[in-house]
């Protein structure tokens, strides 16, 4: 059975008794729980939000920061007040958040002047589950709604509505970055629903308003009874604030009470994905916020002796025999749970206790799966020392998947400088084999020339362009950085608002005995000689790298003016995280995928 199987047979109680376990639970087991009680209770703390905030971008940031403020709670005092129930304390948390959001605004976009006090005051409680006969609704209209969407707009309520594709498969199927990808998301998600409001407000009481009746039936005298999007805007111009188009009082309020009603069933439908999406970046949040461990967690005090008498009305009751039992049998699986996802933090022996992890371990740990999550970032090179045959510089992209296969497109050469040429290779890496594409001073007739496979490109690397190629692969990549974290020794992380530094060396022999280095630093040993590379790397809060920098000894002889250099620096910049398409074999004509002209 899957961990996140385990959990789902556990109750909130039990659920919370796994995050107050001495000594406490690694990171990654804890946000197993934290995940576990999203998907729970998501739904119902996103309906909640629903029904306060109309603004479908703010409705996901409140739900977003929601989630965000309870797992950190949690993270600081593991569990919550007695009688432990997850729901209504959640629903707390949301309307904490709620109240923040509108706290110091006396209008809210589009509904009547008060209409935001009144909100404030009575909230209304979160149900326990969909109106039957809302979504039953929501489900028998939306498809009818959909229709009125042109063809790319349908396309998309495809995947994200009716499949729940996360915003960055949909950008991966679409050829679009996954910014792009999510706020259309998010505007689709607005024009479905102000559509089918308008669709429930026409299919309403006639009656009501004199003018909406003649726009219906002028509409029916041509069309039938179709819901179009013409009818959509003729319909929405009349209730606008234009004097020009309409300004029917009447019906912006009879549509805003429609709105208010039916939020809580079709909000949930409209952002599931987002929902999720939204709960995997507080769940983010609060693992950045996590301080990396610096050694053995200390043990805790021993408990003080029981007091005389009956325990205190405040102490939690100790549960039943039957609750205990379960209690010990859910241990048991919890024990699955953390025993898979830490493993590696224990030695077997009679007395075990939890072995330290090393600073430098846990950041190359964050700092991979930051960057994999990503899996696109472009950056510049610059290696080695100017006027060093084995210099060059320029641009690069990498496309990386979990498992370690990282793909590159390079765009490196040595530049001679002023008044000289430079027009390097465009080299595109997949696994072992290497797309070398010559481009082609501006004068020729055509601006690349033929592209040449090369199989087997680690067994190249007499060809310079395969070699810088590689080079700039792996230096930008995060197994590098993973190993030279480490093999660190000193080690050194600096924190400082909205950055992190990491600083230290690591053993030049032990990082070349790695087969996957060996190309990079072997030819830097010396015979009899132990030296170490020194790395300085720079990432956000997030641990997304900004900049790595990593120096390797090497006497330069022979050359009077690189004499003066004791060691062969390399600097890599990262930037555009997450953006552009993914890496593939070129076609024909090739089409450059390192991320644009040299700076």
């Amino acid at each position: 059975m899957s961990d996140s199987g385990v959990l789902r047979e556990l109750t909130e109680d039990e659920l919370l008794d796994c995050l107050e376990q001495e000594p406490r639970p690694p990171l990654q087991a804890r946000t197993e729980v934290y995940s576990e009680i999203a998907r729970r209770h998501g739904p119902a703390v996103l309906r909640y939000i629903s029904r306060q905030v109309d603004d479908y971008h703010e409705i996901q940031d409140v739900v977003q920061e929601a989630f965000t403020d309870a797992f950190a709670y949690l993270e600081k005092h593991t569990s919550i007040r007695a009688p432990r129930r997850l729901g209504p304390w959640l629903t707390g948390v949301a309307k904490n958040r709620v109240h923040a959001h509108w706290r110091g605004r006396t209008s809210r976009p589009g509904l009547q002047d008060g209409t935001v006090q009144e909100l404030k005051e009575s909230e209304s409680e979160v149900r326990e589950g969909d109106d039957p006969v809302l979504a039953a609704q929501v489900r028998r209209l939306l498809p009818e709604v959909c229709a009125t969407l042109d063809p790319e707009g349908q396309e998309l309520y495809r995947l994200r509505i009716e499949e729940g594709l996360t915003s960055k498969v949909i950008a991966t199927r679409l050829r679009q970055s996954p910014k792009t990808v999510g706020n259309k998301c998010t505007e689709l998600a607005k024009t479905v629903a102000q559509r089918y409001h308008i669709l429930l407000l026409v299919r309403g009481d006639r009656t009501v308003c004199a003018d909406l009746r003649d726009i219906l039936e002028a509409h029916e005298a041509e069309h039938g009874r179709a819901f179009t999007q013409d009818l959509a805007k003729t319909v929405m111009d009349h209730y606008s604030t234009c004097p020009t188009c309409g300004d029917c009082a009447v019906c912006r309020y009879e549509l805003q009470q429609l709105v208010r009603d039916n939020a809580p069933a079709l909000v949930p439908v409209l952002l599931a994905a987002a929902l999720r999406e939204r709960i995997e970046r507080a769940l983010q949040d609060v693992a950045d916020s996590a301080p990396i461990p610096q050694g053995l967690r200390q043990p805790p005090p021993g408990p003080p002796p029981p007091p005389a008498g009956p325990p205190a009305a405040s102490k939690r009751p100790r549960p039943p025999k039957k609750l205990r039992r379960r209690i010990i049998q859910a241990g048991a699986a919890v024990a699955v749970v953390l025993t898979v996802i830490a493993v590696k933090t224990w030695l077997p022996g009679t007395h075990a206790q939890p072995v330290a992890v090393r600073a430098q371990d846990q950041a190359a740990t964050s700092i991979t799966t930051a960057m994999t999550g990503k899996r696109l970032v472009a950056f510049d090179v610059d290696a080695r020392n100017v006027s060093d045959p084995a210099w060059f510089l320029g641009q690069a992209r990498l496309d990386m998947v979990p498992n370690g296969t990282v793909a590159a497109a390079t765009h490196v050469l040595y530049d001679y400088g002023e008044g000289h040429s430079w027009y390097p290779p465009n080299v595109v890496l997949i696994g072992d084999r290497a797309y070398v594409t010559p481009e082609n001073p501006v004068s020729s007739p055509a601006p690349y020339g033929p592209t040449t496979i090369v199989d087997s490109a680690s067994g190249h690397t007499a060809d310079l362009n395969v070699s810088n190629a590689l080079q700039t692969r792996w230096l930008g990549s995060p197994a590098n950085i993973a190993e030279i974290l480490k093999d660190a020794a000193p080690f050194k992380e600096t924190d400082k608002t909205g950055t992190r530094t990491f600083t230290g060396s690591a053993p030049l022999r032990t990082l070349a005995d790695n087969p996957a280095a060996a190309f990079f630093y072997r030819p830097y040993i010396r015979p009899g000689i132990d030296t170490a590379v020194s790395f300085t790397i720079v990432t956000d809060q997030h641990y997304l790298p900004t900049t790595l920098t990593i120096r390797i000894p090497f006497p330069h002889t022979g050359v009077e003016y690189l004499a003066q250099f004791p060691d062969d620096p390399f600097t890599v910049t990262y930037r555009d995280w997450a953006k552009g398409r993914p890496i593939t074999a070129p076609a024909a004509p090739p089409s450059p995928q390192w991320g644009g002209l040299p700076q």
